[in-house]
């Protein structure tokens, strides 16, 4: 007769009897005792707790600061970098350029994201590098902190600007950009009626906000006169980044409108001829000063508008040497000075037309 026992579920997973010579390292014959339902509830309760507070925290993020946020993230993956435009050239009446653009850098703080104590003493790195001075442009970025994009600098010096690069190639908040910027024709005929542009101030910026990202603005002559046609409208580029501040791509959301050219009735070359023809006389006779002005007697043109001495606008405009600005501003012959169209002189024979149209309007005399 066989025997045949059947075999529970519980049996096929733990030992139901003690049997001689069992391994209790291997906890052969040891009965589990399960754990008891008050432990499921403590943990339920736990976990409960711990879900509440998350989902809690989860909604005030959500609905209380999620626009804020929102804004902060989205800073953080897509920055606007602003393009400034080529400035117009301008020319003589026969196309010669006398104002144009040549290659240089521009040197930007971004404080967008920054921390001030972490960033400043970068700041007063990079001013030493630009030999400006620390206080200075510390006190620059702190007081235009929030506006982000902060132009501290312009250069034409590709030693200078490989040096930043490399210094600060690590720095996200430090950009070294190219960005064309203005030269002239280096004679001192065209000083007194180009202009010059020279860097923005703080004056300029309470005036016109905008110029802010300029950097720089028209100081005198047809550059001051017409610096809005010159300057021409900046563009937009979104740059997306990583949470490490890598780039990731770069796409142009509005291009750049280059400013308009300009086309003066000045020749260049007769500009030039009267300014070493009047130099002459002026050194021959000892004079201090001279100015001439040519005018085409059929349509009022002026063909040439000079004023003697004058200055290489480009001096005026980079500030270098330092040593030939420092000699124009207390030279006794005040060569800044717009003799041309600034000076007073007595009328001599040039009041006699007027005088003679002033007569045939009256009909005292006649043609």
């Amino acid at each position: 007769m066989n025997y045949q026992r059947k075999i529970s579920l519980e049996e096929t997973l733990v030992d139901t009897e003690n049997l001689p010579g069992f391994d209790t390292a291997r906890f052969e014959g040891v009965l589990e005792r399960p754990l008891a339902r008050g432990v499921f509830w403590m943990l339920g309760c736990v976990f409960c707790v711990v879900g509440g507070l998350l989902m809690v925290r989860a909604m005030y993020l959500m609905l209380v600061e999620g626009n804020a946020y929102a804004v902060r993230a989205e800073d953080n993956r897509l920055l606007h970098h602003t393009i400034i435009p080529e400035r117009g050239v301008i020319f003589d009446r026969n196309g010669v350029p006398l104002a144009f653009n040549v290659p240089g850098f521009r040197v930007v703080v971004d404080t967008r994201g920054a921390s001030k104590t972490a960033f400043l003493p970068r700041v007063t790195e990079l001013a030493r590098a630009l030999n400006r001075d620390e206080a200075e442009l510390t006190a620059l970025v702190e007081r235009y902190w929030e506006h982000g994009e902060i132009t501290i600098d312009l250069t034409r010096e590709w030693d200078v600007a490989s040096d930043l690069i490399t210094r600060f190639k690590d720095e996200d908040g430090i950009r070294i950009e190219p960005t064309p910027l203005r030269a002239y024709e280096a004679h001192p005929a065209f000083g007194h009626l180009l202009g010059y542009v020279g860097s923005v101030t703080e004056e300029d910026i309470t005036e016109n906000s905008t110029l802010f990202e300029w950097g720089e603005t028209g100081r005198t002559g047809i550059e001051r006169a017409y610096d809005v046609k010159l300057r021409g409208e900046p563009g937009v580029k979104i740059v997306e980044t990583n949470s490490e501040g890598a780039i990731l791509s770069e796409g142009v959301y509005r291009r750049e409108n280059r400013g308009e050219n300009l086309t003066l009735s000045i020749s260049g070359a007769l500009q030039k001829f009267m300014y070493e023809a009047l130099a002459k006389t002026a050194e021959e006779r000892r004079y201090h000063g001279a100015s001439g002005v040519m005018l085409d007697a059929q349509t009022g043109e002026v063909l040439s508008l000079v004023s003697y001495p004058g200055f290489d606008p480009n001096v005026m405009s980079t500030g270098k040497p330092s040593d030939e600005v420092s000699r124009m501003l207390t030279d006794e012959s005040h060569p800044l000075f717009f003799r041309a169209i600034a000076g007073l002189y007595p009328p001599a024979s040039t009041i006699k037309q007027f005088l003679a149209a002033a007569a045939i309007d009256e009909k005292v005399i006649d043609p």
